[in-house]
């Protein structure tokens, strides 16, 4: 009887031990399995982490080469316009006679103003607009300038007014770009340009205040040709 009840207490124990360390195992397991997806998981948000700054210098990168491509563009577009359209400093009388041998002379007494053209030029003066025409060749006549002062509200801006802020609200041109900056008879212009359509011609549209007269001087690129040695020339002779 004793043996018997030593037995099942030497069970008993055994099966204590049992139990404890298959316990012991399971948390030791679990503990391994947490460390281990905790450690996947921090190197998970590392790569993370890395990979959003790598994009963020990407897009950083990306913005400055873009920046600095559409500062070249501009920089090239100036540069064609103001080579196209360089101001002239005002010459001496000696060069000036030089400069315009052959070329005549049209006064407009009730504008106070005048201008010089190519011998070739036909002018038709309007109380309100002077056409400037040249020569009919391959059934197309170059240049075509027009001087314009016409008569209405919209051309008689108070006297002071900036020219850029008078046309941009109360004449409103249509135009595809400003042009260069110039001067005409020493006044502050505004110059825009009007490309080739397929119903008109190219133009380049000069804009200036003289007192409280608006001045508008239109130059039709016709037959797709473009002398700006002529037409600087007919800008720069125009004098009040």
């Amino acid at each position: 009887m004793e043996n018997e009840l030593n037995q099942q207490k030497s069970n008993l124990l055994s099966a204590i031990v049992l139990t404890v360390i298959i316990t012991a195992a399971i948390a030791g397991g679990g503990v391994y399995l947490w460390q281990k997806s905790q450690s996947a998981n921090q190197t998970a948000n590392e790569a993370n982490a890395i990979l959003e700054e790598k994009n963020k210098k990407l897009e950083e990168q990306l913005l400055v080469l873009q920046k600095q491509i559409e500062d070249l563009q501009k920089a090239q577009a100036q540069t064609q316009t103001q080579t196209q359209l360089q101001p002239q400093t005002k010459p001496s009388d000696e060069t000036n006679q030089d400069e315009y041998a052959g070329w005549k002379t049209y006064q407009n007494k009730q504008m106070g103003y005048s201008v010089k053209y190519p011998s070739d030029v036909k002018v038709a003066a309007g109380a309100e607009e002077v056409n400037f025409t040249g020569p009919l060749k391959d059934n197309e006549r170059w240049p075509m300038i027009t001087i314009a002062h016409y008569n209405s509200a919209a051309y008689n801006p108070p006297t002071g007014t900036d020219v850029e802020i008078w046309v941009k609200n109360v004449i409103k041109p249509a135009y595809n770009a400003i042009g260069a900056e110039y001067k005409i008879a020493g006044l502050k212009t505004f110059h825009v340009v009007k490309n080739r359509s397929p119903q008109s011609y190219a133009a380049d549209i000069f804009y200036f205040i003289k007192g409280n007269k608006l001045f508008e001087i239109r130059i039709i690129h016709s037959k797709d040709m473009q002398d700006w040695g002529i037409y600087n020339k007919f800008l720069n002779s125009f004098s009040f």
